[in-house]
């Protein structure tokens, strides 16, 4: 039973790289990291290094809620039903992930050519 469920998850998310709403791929990691270097150059302008929590939290927001409906809209059409956990996942990896990587990177660089 376990295994079954598993194996049809994995099953479906394999098989959105190639189908319908591919887009997405490119679409949401680009504007996670958009946004990711927009919030760490203004990071990295900060004196004292601290970051903007409630701006933080507004971007990340918003895109996780982006990320999250998209993939919901996709299962809907495409599978026919709504697995909650495979969007959570989805969304993480095409869209938190990239921002993170991105602010944290903006945010290095930010700081690096303020001290030069």
């Amino acid at each position: 039973m376990v295994e079954e469920q598993l194996a049809r998850a994995w099953n479906q998310l394999v098989g959105r790289v190639g189908g319908p709403f591919t887009f997405r791929f490119m679409l949401q990691p680009a504007v996670a990291v958009f946004l990711g270097i927009r919030a760490g150059m203004r990071d990295g302008a900060l004196l004292r290094g601290h970051t903007r929590f409630a701006g933080t939290l507004k971007d990340i927001g918003r895109l996780w809620v982006f990320a999250f409906v998209l993939d919901a809209v996709y299962q809907v059409i495409v599978l026919r039903w709504f697995y909650p956990l495979q969007s959570l996942l989805v969304s993480v990896l095409l869209a938190l992930v990239p921002y993170y990587v991105a602010r944290l990177s903006a945010r290095a660089a930010a700081r690096r050519r303020g001290r030069a």
